[in-house]
């Protein structure tokens, strides 16, 4: 919204398109933003690189808790 709303891209579509691609850092380069808005786009790159790896690591030590909890749960209810 806020390259839009800016003024930075000319439509709403354009301005998905760009930040979805930018934020998963696959930077086609098809649409480039101004020089003074640069620094935006390299943010927003890096903000999806930690945001994809955090995550990532949360979804796993979901996964540990929930294995380990149901290990336990297995053992609790054999005799």
């Amino acid at each position: 919204m806020v390259y839009r709303l800016v003024g930075e891209l000319p439509n709403f579509e354009d301005a998905m398109y760009f930040s979805a691609i930018t934020f998963a850092t696959i930077g086609y380069g098809d649409i480039t933003l101004s020089n003074e808005w640069r620094l935006a786009s390299a943010i927003e790159g890096v903000n999806g690189i930690l945001l994809f790896g955090w995550t990532t690591a949360f979804l796993f030590k979901v996964s540990e808790l929930w294995s380990s909890r149901r290990a336990a749960d297995q053992n609790i209810a054999q005799p």
